[in-house]
């Protein structure tokens, strides 16, 4: 489902999401999970899943890249091991540029860890999701009508059997009916989810604005403001929320 053939046209939105973790730096526990990622019309990810893979597949590039994983490329790790930070940061560059132009939403909602539940990283991940689903149709400012249906696609999560998210959005299709459809897909052949894998990252680490995100940006630090040099390339809506 919703993989993208030549001249697609189909009046869709659709959110693409992944998770990300904020763990305590003298523990390493899990203290918040957040679920985020893109809103934006079928034929904005279709370009983008082509451009993205275009991109990756130069052989320019130091090594051969099967899949661009954020996290492999912030700790150079996986793939970008040998890499130097010259071709490093040009590739995220191009990336991030190829996100910023984009006519893209972006969502998130991140809910803190309660240490006391035996099955906490999984019961965050429903609260996330829960809430990223319920704020699904409240974020469509995309939209060409209210009738205008709205797909959610999330990245496979170890935490969560597919088929529990699958049958939430089916009960919630009948109170939502702009609901059409939930998918959850592998991001190793999805360069939508390698989009909302950079985007849920940046998101959560927004609830703390004043973390150190990294030095590749010549003047821009803060976590916050990566997202602000995202958004240098076009303007973006923002629906990012922090659970207490």
């Amino acid at each position: 489902m919703l993989r993208w053939k030549p001249k697609t046209v189909i009046l869709m939105l659709v959110q693409f999401l992944d998770e990300s973790g904020i763990h305590d730096q003298e523990n390493g526990q899990l203290i918040r999970l957040g679920v985020g990622g893109g809103m934006a019309r079928c034929e904005t990810w279709e370009a983008l899943h082509y451009q993205w893979d275009f991109i990756l597949k130069q052989d320019h590039w130091p090594s051969k890249i099967n899949w661009f994983h954020y996290k492999d490329w912030r700790n150079r790790e996986g793939e970008f091991e040998s890499w130097e930070a010259g071709p490093r940061f040009d590739l995220f560059d191009q990336l991030v540029k190829l996100i910023g132009k984009s006519v893209m939403d972006f969502v998130c909602t991140s809910v803190p860890v309660d240490q006391n539940d035996e099955n906490k990283t999984q019961s965050t991940y429903i609260k996330a999701v829960t809430d990223i689903i319920h704020k699904a149709e409240l974020t469509s400012g995309l939209s060409s009508s209210n009738d205008e249906k709205i797909t959610l696609v999330f990245a496979t999560h170890p935490e969560l059997a597919p088929i529990r998210i699958t049958n939430y959005v089916d009960k919630l299709k009948q109170a939502i009916p702009r609901i059409a459809d939930c998918v959850i897909s592998d991001p190793r052949d999805r360069p939508e989810l390698q989009i909302a894998d950079v985007l849920a990252y940046e998101l959560t680490r927004s609830y703390y604005p004043d973390m150190i995100w990294g030095k590749h940006f010549n003047v821009i630090r803060k976590v916050s403001d990566t997202m602000q040099q995202i958004d240098h390339f076009g303007a973006h809506g923002h629906f990012v929320r922090h659970l207490e």
